[in-house]
């Protein structure tokens, strides 16, 4: 116990431990104990003796002591000292005396070290020396003596009992030193000691208990929570000072020896245990204290909310859901709650919102940005973040470029597209084949590269091995394949996520000039949008969007031509009545600014059951409406989610898109973007004015709704059509180039550099990209590319940040982010003075994440503070 007294009337709780050892004991009460001659008496060394190959004695020669008002030094104690100490000792195994002392004393809180006794305060509550050297053991070098060894130190807690140990409680009666080694090691024996009387014991603590008022534990608090300390005393006392984690409480006396020490918790209470200090004072002396409790009672204070481990798996390109896990750890009162939810989210949405996160975790079928929400048992909260952007669900497509016509061999040349994933697999294959056959067979595509004449795989290597890692986009390319006969042939695509597209083309010969009359070319599949004749049953046919079909029939039906669609025999097994119209108001179905490139069309017909087999639908779609890399895509709006969903495996030829489907609804080509896999967005036009009273309707209670709505009003970013922001949307390099044109409006310093893929930056970010680039605040790639529909990483929007604001950079920074070694060298500088300016923090766990994507909040978020930055 660290206690400075033992009380009396609980003294039994060291009579126990007493008992072991030496039998029972009778114990005086507090009365008798300061009622006996002279009070408490207290030892200090007089002599001992030596044995080694005889026996030697050994004598202290002098003291210094205190009488509680000086201290003094001399051959003899007085009997009413206030402590006394050793401060010589002549040594006769060795014939010397000792030197180069150090001494202990306390104050009866803290035990304190000196090297001169004179200077040990007079109202020290003991002293004792606890080591030095036998001067001149060693007569050739005396720097070599060594201090003595092994000590031994007797003293009193209650004034009654004396025990030893190898060092003194700060809160003893009294204590001296009792013997140690010399430099050989051996140990002093028969030790015998000169008594004083060190007065009465004054009063001191009996009973120490401290517990918090949070209604969740006694034992734990938090800022606001009020810590009551109940003392009892052995004997009245003028007053009682308590501290709690080193803030004084304030103490009320409830009678003679009873006391309540009050304090409410402010924020700089540090987490664990909380130190408990009382002392006992008269006259404005301290008479003794305490730090511990009698009954084991503490608070240990918990201000901080859990910690989150996320994982997930796959954590790669797939084209399967992936399963996220967390598991939520706490240092202080434990995790009671752990939760999910789509999306980004504040705690105060988990109060009645978010799904409970199981060992399992949940599934992910779409990418976006997910949080966990952990709260531990006294409410504090904590919330992370974690970006699913690996999802890829939507197959590449393939496209004819160019001619299949001429003679043999005849060098047809494809466009691939992995629409979101970078293409693995690109083979072909003579005949029409199915996907299976291309996992061990076919011949791999030849990938068309600017400024390698390449004729076989030999070269072509040659010529990837001589270029940088990232100079060959494998997520679209062109490629191709030599036919050595005429007629059918499969091309097959399979990107990293496992998604594949089949596309056939017919080979033919040249066409004829004379004779009897053209060689007609045999169309490459997908079907053009005029209907195409069908053997078997009779068919029926409507060009106007109109078609009665009896049950069982093939049909036909085509609106102009734009679409198309076949309905193959038995396909429905009642009469079918359909209509097909082109919608001229798109209010309501585009809710996030959908890139359309076709109309919209309404299909409906006479009942309301899907077919039976799947139809087909042809739809013409403009090419100049795909802006980079994007493609198109058939998609049907469904009218509960009211969101667009992709039909998968369309096949594309020309200005033509094929799909297969069993319902009708209304459909449309939308523009995919390759960097997401999702329809491409327009981007909502930048307003002259600041706009006014802004309004979204998916912020609200959102952490960055305050500089979302700044932002917006400065004219910096805008929102949808449907009247949303899209806080969580993935922020392109394009993008973000525009949003810190319109915050930070730099200046052009030079010439911006041509970007390799400049024909791929989108015409509303061309001029703020231009800019940048002049502005030496972006730079190309390796390759020279600007990569403007990727998303852009934390690392990239630091090192654009960091270079608007023109700030200095170390290039040898130490970021003291817990991934510092995953920060690439040329974002390091960057990042650090990002960190250190304020423009951008952690994303949990002390990680910076380098890698990780950037959604609009967060875009938001670090330009208003680089504004604020900027405008100092």
């Amino acid at each position: 116990m660290n206690l400075k007294r033992v009380q009396w009337k609980r003294i039994g709780i060291f009579a126990l431990s007493f008992v072991l050892l030496l039998g029972a004991i009778v114990v005086p009460s507090r009365g008798e104990a300061d009622a006996a001659p002279g009070g408490v008496q207290a030892e200090v060394l007089s002599t001992y003796k030596f044995t080694s190959n005889a026996t030697y004695d050994g004598y202290v020669a002098k003291y210094v002591y205190s009488d509680g008002t000086t201290v003094q030094e001399g051959t003899a104690v007085p009997a009413s000292a206030k402590w006394a100490t050793a401060s010589s000792i002549y040594d006769g195994a060795w014939g010397r005396y000792s030197r180069e002392a150090v001494y202990w004393y306390s104050d009866g809180e803290q035990v304190y070290e000196a090297t001169d006794p004179l200077n040990i305060p007079a109202n020290a509550i003991w002293a004792t020396i606890y080591k030095y050297k036998i001067n001149g053991m060693y007569i050739q070098n005396p720097s070599n003596d060594p201090f003595i060894g092994q000590q031994v130190f007797r003293y009193s807690l209650d004034g009654i009992h004396t025990l030893t140990g190898d060092s003194i409680p700060a809160y003893a009666v009294w204590g001296t030193f009792a013997g140690g080694t010399d430099g050989y090691g051996f140990h002093s024996h028969s030790e015998t000691y000169v008594t004083y009387d060190r007065g009465s014991i004054p009063p001191a603590v009996a009973e120490l208990s401290v517990e918090s008022d949070n209604p969740a534990s006694a034992s734990w608090a938090k800022p606001g929570d009020t810590i009551t300390v109940s003392i009892a005393t052995d004997a009245p006392v003028d007053e009682v000072v308590a501290t709690v984690a080193g803030q004084a409480a304030v103490a009320e006396q409830e009678d003679d020896t009873h006391w309540t020490a009050t304090l409410i918790l402010d924020g700089s209470a540090v987490d664990g245990e909380l130190p408990v200090l009382v002392k006992l004072v008269a006259n404005g002396e301290l008479l003794s204290s305490a730090n511990a409790t009698t009954d084991g009672s503490k608070v240990a204070v918990d201000s901080t909310g859990p910690s989150t481990s996320i994982s997930s798996d796959p954590n790669w390109m797939t084209n399967e859901d992936v399963t996220v896990t967390a598991e939520a750890s706490d240092s202080g009162s434990g995790v009671v709650v752990i939760k999910w939810a789509a999306g980004e989210r504040t705690a105060a949405y988990f109060a009645e919102a978010g799904q409970a996160l199981t060992e399992e975790g949940f599934a992910v079928s779409e990418n976006g940005t997910f949080t966990i929400y952990a709260k531990d048992r006294l409410g504090n909260e904590s919330v992370e973040t974690v970006g699913i952007y690996w999802i890829d669900k939507t197959s590449p497509t393939i496209a004819q470029a160019g001619t299949s016509s001429g003679a043999l061999p005849v060098k047809v040349r494809v466009s691939l597209n992995g629409t979101g994933s970078e293409i693995v697999r690109s083979k072909w294959a003579s005949g029409e084949r199915d996907g299976s056959y291309f996992e061990d067979d076919g011949e791999w595509l030849m990938p068309v590269i600017e400024g390698c004449d390449a004729v076989d795989f030999e070269e072509l290597e040659e010529c990837i091995w001589d270029m940088d890692e990232d100079e060959f986009d494998w997520q679209s390319f062109d490629a191709t394949f030599t036919a050595a006969e005429y007629g059918m042939h499969t091309v097959y695509v399979e990107d990293e996520a496992g998604n594949g597209s089949l596309l056939t083309i017919s080979v033919n010969p040249p066409a004829q000039t004379g004779g009897p009359g053209p060689a007609s070319p045999v169309p490459a599949s997908p079907v053009p949008a005029s209907p195409v004749p069908v053997s078997g049953p009779a068919t029926v046919t409507g060009t106007d969007g109109r078609l009665t079909l009896p049950s069982g029939q093939i049909g036909q039906a085509s609106l102009e031509d734009d679409i198309a669609i076949t309905i193959p025999s038995n396909a429905t097994d009642k009469e079918l009545r359909l209509t097909i119209d082109k919608l001229a108001d798109a209010t309501g179905l585009l809710p996030h600014g959908e890139k359309l490139a076709s109309p919209i069309y309404e299909f409906l017909k006479s009942f309301p059951e899907n077919f039976l087999k799947p139809i087909t639908m042809t739809f013409r779609f403009d090419p100049s409406s795909l802006s980079g890399n994007e493609a198109p895509a058939v998609f049907y709006f469904d009218e509960t989610k009211k969101e667009w969903i992709r039909i998968v495996g369309g096949r594309i030829g020309g200005d033509r898109i094929t799909v297969e489907t069993d319902h009708f609804t209304k459909y449309a080509v939308l523009a995919v973007d390759p960097a997401t896999g999702l329809p491409a967005v327009k981007e909502p036009a930048i307003p002259t004015e600041p706009l006014k009273d802004i309004r979204f309707g998916d912020i609200g209670g959102h952490w960055a709704e305050s500089d979302i709505i700044k932002a917006a009003s400065a004219g910096i970013v805008n929102g949808y059509a449907d009247g949303t922001f899209m806080p969580g949307k993935t922020v392109t390099r394009a993008e973000f180039a525009v949003m810190l044109a319109n915050a930070l409006k730099p200046a052009a310093t030079g010439t911006a550099p041509a970007f390799a893929d400049s024909t791929a930056i989108p015409s509303w970010a061309r001029q703020a990209v231009a800019l940048a680039a002049q502005a030496g605040i972006v730079t190309g790639d390796q390759s020279g590319r600007f990569r403007p529909n990727a998303p852009i990483t934390r690392a990239e929007m630091a090192v654009m940040l960091a270079n608007s604001l023109k700030l200095k950079l170390d290039l040898g920074a130490v970021t003291g982010f817990a991934d510092d070694k995953d920060i690439p060298s040329w974002a390091k500088g960057a990042v650090a003075a990002a960190k250190e300016s304020g423009l951008m923090q952690g994303k949990g766990a002390g990680a910076f994440a380098p890698a990780g994507v950037t959604t609009r909040a967060e875009a938001v978020t670090a330009l208003m503070k680089a504004l604020a930055y900027s405008n100092k």
